[in-house]
């Protein structure tokens, strides 16, 4: 895989941006974003996907259809072509669409990464509704787990040196949560999962010691729904089993070992959900 520059991604997310209300860079190049905005070092990341998520179930994404056409059109001046991606059906909370572009046999850097979007989309229904302004290309339904969670409490990202833009980004116990519950289903692909692990124990480290910061996520999380209170609980609860738990080895990963001890990781989270306001047992 040859690896995408972090100076690539950010001219790319120059020019989409800024992002329409409502949508979030997802994926593992938030974690390299969080690190750039607090002036640490950047990460090589290992994917080639750039990941933006729309909230389908916002009345704002019927407005969204301007910012998508100039995005499909600067996309295609890059040497981008969108792709309708085959249907993946997995465990989650509801339907979502995906919309991906890749890089045309016309486009001038090899190294610039795909982007994908993914839209929650309401009803229990497969087929996208038409309300979706999907005009670039025809959207295939796609099913991700408690999405929904990213976009609650997000955060703005001031972004370069010079010319800085803003980027909007989920929140760090929200993009945790996720990764725990995703990490939880069984269906997922071990490579994914122990992705997952070393994003969390990621966040953890860069979050550590921020108490200011994370203290008033969790109360405010839990106040959005009662479906997502019960995300919290439930996220906190796979936390707390799979990495908490001295017998448990989900942790126990390549991807982790390469960064630091077992236990170290395992303080690591421990103390972020303490930042967090929320007992680590």
């Amino acid at each position: 895989m040859t690896p995408i520059h972090f100076d690539t991604v950010l001219e790319l997310l120059r020019r989409l941006t800024p992002l329409p209300e409502h949508t979030v860079l997802c994926g593992a190049w938030t974690i390299a974003l969080y690190q750039s905005a607090f002036a640490q070092t950047v990460d090589p990341v290992a994917t080639l996907d750039l990941d933006l998520a729309l909230d389908g179930a916002s009345e704002s994404i019927a407005r969204q259809d301007t910012w998508m056409r100039d995005m499909a059109r600067d996309l295609s001046e890059l040497g981008y072509v969108p792709v309708r991606r085959g249907a993946d059906y997995g465990a989650g909370s509801g339907p979502f669409v995906t919309l991906e572009f890749r890089r045309g046999p016309l486009a001038s850097n090899i190294t610039m990464p795909e982007v994908e979007l993914i839209a929650s989309v309401r009803g229990g229904g497969q087929r996208p509704p038409r309300s979706l302004p999907w005009s670039c290309a025809e959207p295939v339904p796609q099913i991700v787990d408690q999405l929904h969670l990213l976009f609650a409490e997000p955060r703005l990202l001031r972004i370069g040196e010079f010319a800085r833009f803003e980027v909007r980004v989920p929140n760090p116990l929200s993009f945790v949560l996720q990764k725990a519950l995703i990490r939880a289903d069984r269906r997922r692909r071990q490579g994914k999962a122990e992705s997952d692990a070393a994003s969390i124990v990621e966040v953890a480290a860069l979050f550590r010691g921020r108490g200011e910061e994370l203290a008033r996520l969790a109360p405010s999380l839990r106040a959005q729904s009662r479906s997502a209170a019960k995300d919290v609980e439930r996220g906190v609860g796979i936390l707390r089993e799979q990495f908490l738990d001295p017998r448990s080895r989900g942790l126990d990963t390549e991807l982790v070992r390469r960064r630091r001890s077992l236990s170290d990781a395992r303080e690591l989270v421990r103390g972020f959900l303490d930042d967090c306001g929320i007992e680590s047992s």
